[in-house]
């Protein structure tokens, strides 16, 4: 499963209009807050079939498509392995 393509699709159909490029900050662009990043976490969580807990979010792994697929890719790959 390609994280960069989901986190694209959910942050480009969801909350922005515009095309989101991979180190585009969402924060300053206006497309994540602290609402919708509640829910771009929930539809991630769902697409990807994988949990995101509150301690692994932060503003410099979830600002930008790259480090927020950098810190999904992680958490996908672990769970291939068996380890949650």
């Amino acid at each position: 499963m390609d994280v960069r393509a989901v986190l694209k699709d959910v942050s480009a159909n969801s909350y922005s209009k515009a095309p989101v490029g991979l180190d585009d900050n969402l924060y300053e662009l206006g497309i994540l807050d602290s609402l919708t990043t509640v829910q771009f976490i929930i539809g991630i969580e769902k697409k990807l079939g994988i949990e995101v807990p509150n301690r692994d979010i932060s503003y410099e792994t979830f600002s930008t498509i790259r480090e927020i697929s950098k810190l999904l890719t992680q958490k996908v790959e672990r769970r291939s392995e068996g380890q949650g």
